[in-house]
């Protein structure tokens, strides 16, 4: 069974809530008081979390009366958070479509955040590549239907051919991101 790219992206979108929202999830009692705050801190940084989420460890923690080492915990993270800030990891984050959390500072910002947007359009591109090659492919087949009229067969093929045209355009941005991608070492 084909899946077209737009049910594909919504998919992914729901999939991207559920892991944010996930990663929202509460702290239960026994989480909180055998919580190390300095790995938590550093596992939080290195997979490219804000510093401000000890807040919300805190605000679970404290109906529990636990009170969290924010002290650690930031001790942790930021050791972590250099681990994530990578221009490598800046175009990885980018190039599969995730979405940065802005918890980069400083000089690790800069490098991170400009392979971030090498990998962003890259990652843009083939994914307009890929709706359009896919939106070709559905017009063909509504095309070559038989229970159609004549009229309809004919816009189906001028939509088909406009998309083959804005394909190539997609194909030239794609090629253009990739080679500047590739000028900067990735």
């Amino acid at each position: 069974m084909k899946i077209s790219i737009i049910k594909r992206m919504q998919l992914m979108f729901l999939v991207v809530v559920a892991i944010v929202i996930s990663g929202c999830a509460t702290l239960d009692q026994g989480q909180c008081v055998t919580a190390n705050w300095y790995d938590m801190g550093y596992q939080d940084g290195s997979s490219g979390k804000p510093k401000n989420g000890i807040a919300d460890y805190a605000n679970d923690c404290a109906e529990y009366g636990v009170k969290v080492d924010a002290t650690a915990y930031r001790d942790g993270w930021s050791k972590g958070i250099p681990q994530y800030c990578t221009a490598n990891n800046g175009y990885r984050v980018g190039s599969y479509g995730n979405y940065y959390e802005n918890s980069c500072m400083g000089s690790l910002k800069d490098a991170f955040y400009s392979a971030y947007l090498l990998g962003s359009a890259v990652f843009d591109a083939q994914s307009r590549v890929n709706r359009l090659q896919e939106e070709i492919d559905e017009l063909g087949d509504k095309a070559a239907k038989n229970d159609i009229s004549d009229e309809r067969r004919t816009q189906l093929r001028r939509d088909r051919k406009k998309r083959k045209e804005d394909l190539q355009d997609a194909r030239f941005d794609l090629l253009a991101a990739s080679l500047r991608a590739n000028e900067n070492g990735f």
